[in-house]
């Protein structure tokens, strides 16, 4: 599982080693369920989905563990992460309505992403999941 995780690790940090600013696109949707929600609020939320959208882009650092005890499952767990700095370059927004009258917030975010900068925190987080 070790060698599995480097392995990720060395596929991730080759990726991004090369570059250091790019453009990244990301798309995020909200539904608007509920009166108490305003249309802000609705905003606000697509707008983070789809820079965690974007960054994800970038590069993500998966580790799992699955312990198994008496042949039964007794631990399953996964880490995900996908950590940076962006630079939001343009935020647009639509409101569209869907089924049943549902109202949909859909917010495309173009952001500058630092690639190196992922490497660097991939890199620590790699030595402290390590030690």
């Amino acid at each position: 599982m070790r060698r599995l995780i480097i392995f990720v690790l060395v596929l991730i940090c080759a990726n991004v080693a090369h570059a250091a600013v790019e453009t990244f696109t990301g798309v995020g949707k909200y539904y608007l369920e509920s009166d108490d929600e305003t249309l802000a609020y609705a905003k606000e939320q697509a707008e983070l989905i789809a820079e965690r959208n974007a960054l994800e882009q970038a590069a993500v650092f998966v580790k799992s563990y699955t312990g198994i005890h008496n042949f039964k499952l007794s631990d399953d767990d996964v880490v995900e992460i996908a950590a940076g700095i962006l630079y939001v370059k343009d935020v647009r927004f639509s409101l569209d309505e869907e089924f049943d009258g549902v109202l949909t917030v859909t917010a495309m975010v173009t952001a500058e992403i630092d690639t190196d900068e992922i490497s660097e925190l991939i890199e620590r987080e790699r030595r402290r999941l390590a030690a």
